[in-house]
């Protein structure tokens, strides 16, 4: 049964418990049990992993769970369009930056087709990748949550989104600050 080889695996000192949970002693030992697995067992193992996290009521990482969904292929990725937006918040509330924007990337592609909730996303993934220093994606989507936010009438998340992208210009050394904004062009004071 597995509960022996767990307690096997115990006593040759290659898994822990930790906090009611048992993890690898060491990264290189799930490594290696990665590399000499299929592409098959992987996706099994991840959809038997986000299986039993999602099976918890409360105390539930949903970072981990999107992760192990997203490794488990094309039969979760209904569930990882659900949970992507809170994990998203979840990483970005942990300062894990680049995951959180990985994270709201998934969600934008399930998001459909309304302009409030996309400009929303965009937003958070713009924030996103501004904390992870990457302004080139940052900008890309600061601006189209700007441009969302106006087609859908909220001009408070435009304008909150073209300060963002303003100050992401202003930080990454950017000469101009041509960027539309609502009331066209951003010109400084005194032209």
């Amino acid at each position: 049964t597995w509960v022996a080889a767990l307690a096997q695996l115990g006593r040759a000192r290659l898994v822990r418990s930790v906090l009611g949970r048992w993890e690898l002693v060491s990264p290189n030992i799930a490594d290696a049990l990665l590399r000499s697995s299929t592409s098959r067992q992987r996706r099994g193992m991840h959809g038997r992993i986000a299986t039993r996290l999602d099976g918890r009521a409360r105390g539930i990482r949903l970072v981990e769970l999107a992760h192990h969904l997203e490794q488990a292929g094309p039969r979760h990725e209904a569930r990882l369009a659900e949970v992507a937006p809170e994990a998203a918040e979840q990483a970005f509330a942990g300062g894990a930056w680049g995951q959180a924007a990985h994270l709201y990337e998934i969600a934008l592609a399930a998001a459909g087709d309304d302009p409030g909730r996309r400009a929303e996303l965009e937003e958070r993934a713009g924030l996103a990748y501004f904390r992870d220093f990457d302004s080139a994606r940052c900008l890309d989507h600061l601006a189209r949550a700007s441009a969302l936010a106006a087609a859908s009438g909220d001009a408070v998340l435009a304008a909150r989104a073209d300060i963002w992208h303003l100050r992401r210009r202003f930080t990454s050394g950017a000469a101009s600050i041509d960027h539309p904004v609502a009331g066209g062009a951003v010109t400084p004071a005194g032209d």
